[in-house]
């Protein structure tokens, strides 16, 4: 699986992990000690893969329907620390994610939903418009392409592709292009007058809301709209940071170094600068108060996970080993030093994605809402272990 010195990126599910000895005892006591809603969101996380009982799911060798998962989720539930401890040691094996430059090793970072600013109506202070799903986005299979060996996996990683698609008047397809960029939607406004804007926003606040995928819309008569991923315009997502690196070194970079840099810019170097990251999503109004994942549920605090969805499995009930931050305000961030982070083990579930998380070196753990997330989610990203947990005697295909 190795080519030379460079590790691949683009591996087959059954690839993508391999069974191992599993997280360190000690990180292993903390994670069950600090799960206090264990039953909850273990019993939370069946109840989904019980609605889509027939997709299937992958551990490696491990092959199960996610009724089968389920079912051997379901024994986890309504025990004791200890007697949980056990179990997992007994039934249950830890499967090594293959990593970014070696087995098990990930970049992890970590994600929010934001609470901005925002109006009903354009004005000089909320000039930019965050849109819902237009109609003429569609979604085209790149399957038959990739089976008949007109693309190569390589060539193409994903099996679907936004596009934009438009119809004659008979209703008939007639053309099927690249959906349009960030600076067509932002500065060429393709999409204005259509009736989707959902909301008006401070153009970096909305471009940072692009990022989380999901954010509190805060009007100026008090009103809250909670926002929702809708879907993604297919373009490739590209970290304006790593333009950068030779104004905020690469170790220094964070989400207020960068906006405070952004704020100090013309609004004309401001937009060529975002309009380096052509990726572009769209939302949809929530009446929960939380966002919905990929999987289903609400976002959990601390405990959903974004992963690449075409290598790891949805559902899956995830461990990692990482360093955590614990920052209460701006003021402890002025002196933060990566230094200070204390390692922590931790259970996760495997329930977003995102247009950045992709391969299976990646997650984006989700933080939570509001101010403190946001500080301690801009300072996560270093590297980190992560397993998947399935059962030891798992019916292989």
């Amino acid at each position: 699986m190795l080519t030379g010195c460079s590790r691949l990126e683009n591996v087959e599910r059954h690839e993508a992990m391999r069974d191992s000895r599993g997280p360190q005892l000690d990180l292993l006591n903390q994670a069950i000690e600090q799960w206090p809603k264990r039953n909850e969101e273990l019993a939370l996380n069946i109840e989904w893969l019980e609605r889509r009982p027939d997709k299937e799911l992958v551990f490696g060798s491990c092959i199960l329907s996610s009724q089968q998962y389920a079912n051997y989720l379901k024994p986890l539930l309504n025990l004791s620390n200890l007697d949980l401890l056990n179990l997992l040691a007994r039934e249950y094996e830890f499967y090594e994610v293959y990593g970014k430059d070696r087995w098990g090793e990930i970049l992890l970072t970590s994600y929010y939903s934001p609470v901005i600013k925002g109006s009903k109506t354009f004005s000089n202070k909320f000039s930019q418009a965050l849109y819902s799903m237009p109609e003429d986005l569609g979604m085209i299979s790149l399957k038959d392409f990739v089976a008949k060996d007109i693309l190569t996996p390589e060539e193409h990683s994903r099996s679907q592709l936004p596009a934009l698609i438009s119809y004659d008047k008979k209703g008939k397809v007639e053309t099927i292009k690249a959906y349009h960029s960030r600076q067509e939607i932002d500065e060429g406004l393709v999409l204005k007058g259509r009736g989707l804007e959902l909301a008006y926003v401070d153009p970096i606040d909305a471009f940072f809301l692009h990022i989380q995928g999901s954010g509190l819309i805060e009007f100026e008569d008090g009103s809250l709209s909670f926002l929702g991923y809708a879907a993604q315009n297919g373009h490739r997502y590209y970290s304006i940071g790593k333009s950068l690196f030779d104004i905020i070194p690469q170790e220094e970079m964070s989400k207020d170094k960068l906006v405070d840099y952004l704020k100090g810019l013309t609004p004309q170097k401001r937009d060529e600068l975002l309009f380096e990251n052509p990726s572009y999503v769209f939302f949809r109004k929530l009446e929960e108060g939380a966002g919905q994942t990929t999987f289903g549920p609400s976002v959990i605090d601390k405990r959903t996970i974004a992963i690449d969805h075409r290598v790891f499995p949805m559902g899956g009930i995830a461990f990692i080993d990482f360093k955590t931050p614990d920052l209460k305000n701006r003021e402890e961030l002025k002196s933060f030093s990566k230094d200070t982070l204390e390692r922590e083990g931790r259970f996760v579930l495997a329930h977003d994605s995102g247009g950045a998380i992709k391969g299976p070196g990646r997650a984006d753990l989700y933080w939570g809402k509001g101010e403190e997330a946001s500080i301690n989610a801009g300072v996560m990203r270093h590297r980190g272990k992560m397993w998947f947990l399935a059962p030891r005697n798992c019916n292989l295909k």
